[in-house]
């Protein structure tokens, strides 16, 4: 796409061109179509422009409850999803999650995603997949802190002492948190077996929270190659002497 001056929304396979004569005027018109659409896709021409989007989608987007997310550039060749930076495969695994969960919302979530056209073309984990490997922890919820721990692991979390690392979780007491995403984890407070408390916290300041309690956390595979049995053994059945 031409930089400030067309750019492609995307919804269910169909490309719909968004002419502007400046990129400042896109999030306006992104925000006017969310009416019609539950999950839309604009395709910038690269991971600057696509910062530069999300930033003036959030201002706009955030009073109408609009989830905005970035996809980048996988910083890797193009075969290999194992040589990603933990920022990148952290962040395009967490977007790509939203977008499934938007999509099971039946238009309870809506959801504007910035991607370039390389970040949409890269391989990544199949949607059946990954819908079986993501946990879902509600308030209120019956849920062992040894059962979270050892979905955490399969999902390619590792036990440290304190999560302050993407990718990270650490269990004190009652209290578990989650290095789910590059800048933010998930602060789960437990009272037994019964989710208590779910919070948001900085990795930047591991003591502040960043927002008030929330009634669910999603937490998604750390990155979009999920190693577990099935996946050893669909290697195992592929591999070539």
């Amino acid at each position: 796409t031409k930089k400030n001056s067309e750019t492609c929304a995307f919804d269910g396979g169909f490309a719909t061109p968004i002419t502007t004569q400046t990129a400042d005027a896109l999030p306006i018109l992104a925000c006017n179509l969310m009416p019609n659409f539950d999950c839309l896709v604009i395709v910038a021409s690269c991971n600057k422009e696509v910062a530069k989007i999300c930033d003036n989608l959030r201002f706009f987007a955030s009073p109408n409850n609009i989830n905005v997310a970035a996809l980048p550039n996988p910083d890797c060749y193009f075969f290999s999803n194992d040589t990603q930076s933990q920022h990148s495969s952290s962040c395009r695994i967490n977007t790509i999650g939203e977008v499934m969960v938007a999509k099971q919302s039946l238009g309870l979530r809506k959801m504007i995603v910035v991607a370039s056209g390389n970040a949409l073309a890269f391989k990544t984990t199949p949607e059946e997949f990954l819908r079986e490997h993501f946990v879902c922890v509600k308030v209120n919820e019956d849920l062992l802190i040894d059962d979270l721990c050892k979905m955490l692991a399969k999902m390619g979390y590792e036990r440290e002492d304190n999560a302050e690392n993407c990718g990270s979780f650490s269990v004190k007491g009652d209290v578990v948190r989650i290095a789910n995403k590059a800048d933010t984890g998930i602060h789960i407070d437990f009272f037994g077996d019964i989710v208590e408390r779910i919070k948001v916290y900085s990795l930047r300041d591991y003591v502040n929270f960043t927002s008030d309690q929330v009634d669910f956390a999603t937490i998604f595979p750390i990155s979009e190659s999920v190693v577990c049995e099935e996946t050893q053994q669909n290697f195992k059945n592929n591999c070539v002497d």
